[in-house]
């Protein structure tokens, strides 16, 4: 893969030039033109509006980059890749609107000069909402489309809608219509629960403050002792039957009850919902849903104890068995054929000392 690579020059256009031929022609968005490919200093674009904050409408968390996206860069640049992109006509007045992520890396690498695409508006007389919205627009295409990208998050998706719901009146059509025009792998099912839950939040603002688990789990630790036992819950959806954020803390509520005795305690915060009695009902909907879980767990150890005393089995035995497996092992020799179904021993017994 690092044979992809070449190591960024300075800002000498000619030497660049070799680079240039290699990449890519430049993405097309609709409401803008692309004007040039030129190689600027990476301090150059403009990434903050003028109260410093980030110019990035696309991202609801602008905070870093994942790893992946940093290590390729250290290895130099992969003229397969498009460039960031900027737009205006003054070149000390760029602004960029797609490759936010890049600019952290550059200052962390101390890369001094990068390939920029430069782009304008195809009219003048669009209104600011209008160049925001499709500066917006294309950075989400640009991040579903091109490499190097950091996909579009759950989050980016429903804050847009949310400014849509909240600022155009747009309905649950025009959302669906706008996710027809964007540039991403995600399936109907997804974008349609993208929509429900901006629209959740549209219907919380004054009655609900959401915060994100970030912002949750520092109230939380602000809240409670390194030392204490208590646990963060999210209790959304638990009314709608979801049980899978108890069933991922019932082992170590199991384990903390074994060995301490003690009651498993936790503290509840709900990301999307958009009323008090919501928020009440997904607290309730979970305090039952661990209560039934204890029911299950007595008659299980009640059931197992009397098998055991009748005979029926002995203590060590795993009621829970892995007892079949689909062969996926490639050999020489294929005795088994891939996909079969292997039959697997059953475990009769373990030592019950081990953890």
């Amino acid at each position: 893969m690092k044979n992809y690579y070449i190591a960024p020059p300075t800002g000498d256009q000619t030497a660049w030039e070799h680079i240039l031929d290699l990449m890519p022609p430049a993405t097309e968005f609709s409401g803008l033109v692309w004007k040039k490919r030129l190689i600027l200093p990476t301090n150059q674009p403009r990434y903050k509006n003028p109260e410093g904050q980030d110019k990035n409408s696309c991202r609801s968390n602008t905070k870093g980059r994942s790893s992946s996206l940093f290590s390729s860069f250290e290895n130099g640049i992969n003229p397969r890749c498009q460039p960031p992109k900027l737009v205006g006509t003054n070149l000390k007045e760029l602004e960029s609107f797609a490759g936010y992520g890049r600019k952290g890396i550059f200052d962390s690498l101390d890369i001094s000069h990068w390939p920029f695409d430069i782009y304008d508006f195809d009219r003048d007389n669009y209104t600011d909402r209008q160049k925001l919205i499709i500066l917006r627009d294309a950075g989400n295409d640009d991040n579903g489309d091109n490499m190097p990208f950091e996909k579009m998050s759950k989050m980016d998706y429903i804050m847009q809608l949310v400014d849509f719901i909240q600022t155009d009146d747009w309905d649950r059509n025009k959302c669906k219509e706008w996710f027809k025009t964007r540039r991403t792998t995600i399936t109907d099912k997804t974008k349609a629960e993208y929509i429900s839950e901006a629209f959740k939040k549209v219907n919380a603002i004054g009655r609900v403050q959401h915060f994100s688990k970030t912002d949750a789990d520092q109230l939380f630790k602000d809240s409670f002792s390194s030392q204490s036992k208590v646990e963060l819950i999210n209790t959304t959806d638990a009314e709608k039957g979801n049980t899978d954020r108890i069933l991922r803390k019932l082992p170590y509520a199991l384990l903390n009850y074994a060995e301490s005795g003690q009651a498993q305690e936790y503290c509840a915060w709900n990301g999307n919902a958009e009323s008090h009695e919501e928020l009440d009902s997904s607290v309730e909907y979970m305090q039952k849903g661990l209560a039934r879980l204890h029911k299950d767990i007595l008659r299980y150890v009640a059931k197992y104890n009397s098998d055991v005393l009748s005979g029926k089995i002995k203590m060590g035995f795993v009621p829970m068995q892995i007892t079949s497996c689909i062969n996926q092992k490639i050999e020489n020799n294929q005795d088994v054929p891939l996909g079969s179904i292997i039959k697997l021993d059953i475990v009769e017994d373990v030592d019950m000392s081990e953890k």
